[in-house]
């Protein structure tokens, strides 16, 4: 049984997530064409998302999805994908790319702050994988794309639903948001600026209104290597709690 204001939270929040995929789903000249639909996003688990330590939003463009020609593609629900990746010998053919520097990241920060090092390879402790059932996900393009995303299709679709995606940021009132490569695009909505921005390891953040921003390459970049990425994001969230604790002394 949950405390009383839990449940109250829990209640309220799972039903504005519902009135957003209402939303996502509602105006059909939002879809590029009969054969495009969106993929929902959002809190993967909405009760494990509001007892987490910390309250993590990963904002990045779009799904990928490649399909045959002419079959409909998009019309399904990440969050119910990221509930089951794990398998017995790893993570979901095609999934492990983008999610496991999410999940390596999201596990370190919600467990004292493990290090890359710290932690076991993700295919011998898979339970490293329910980090993603406490985050939330956003794509700022609701559509399914490619490999490779198009920067003008995801900033013509995040200007379309903008009022949706600020929505969900608002709804979900995350205390860390972690953007994988998508920072230049919403910067100005949430009154960012790359001048606020200080260095963090090999990526930058600012802190304001008490929430963490940290501005980093897409989860599945190859520009540098999986250790320093984690441990860039995981040191600055390890910092910001740090300077949060010495204020409050």
């Amino acid at each position: 049984m949950k405390p009383v204001k839990l449940q109250e939270e829990f209640d309220t929040l799972s039903s504005k997530c519902k009135e957003i995929d209402m939303l996502i789903m509602k105006d059909e000249e939002r879809f590029d064409s009969e054969l495009s639909w969106p993929v929902l996003d959002g809190i993967v688990d909405v009760a494990k998302y509001i007892s987490a330590k910390y309250r993590i939003l990963w904002i990045l463009k779009e799904v990928n999805e490649t399909t045959e020609p002419n079959v409909a593609n998009g019309d399904w629900d990440i969050r119910n994908v990221l509930q089951v990746l794990r398998e017995s010998n790893g993570i979901k053919k095609g999934w492990e790319h983008t999610f496991k520097n999410i999940i390596l990241c999201s596990h370190g920060i919600l467990n004292n702050y493990a290090c890359w090092d710290d932690m076991s390879y993700l295919k011998n402790d898979l339970s490293m994988t329910d980090s993603l059932k406490e985050i939330a996900y956003i794509n700022l393009k609701k559509q399914p794309g490619g490999a490779v995303a198009n920067l003008n299709l995801v900033k013509t679709a995040y200007e379309r639903d903008k009022d949706i995606i600020l929505n969900q940021i608002e709804v979900f009132n995350p205390d860390i948001i972690i953007f994988g490569g998508t920072f230049n695009l919403v910067k100005e909505d949430l009154n960012l600026s790359a001048e606020s921005m200080k260095p963090s390891g090999e990526f930058s953040s600012c802190v304001t209104s008490k929430k963490l921003y940290i501005s980093a390459y897409h989860p599945g970049q190859m520009t540098i290597s999986e250790e320093v990425y984690c441990d860039s994001i995981i040191k600055a969230v390890r910092n910001w709690e740090s300077e949060c604790n010495n204020k409050s002394n």
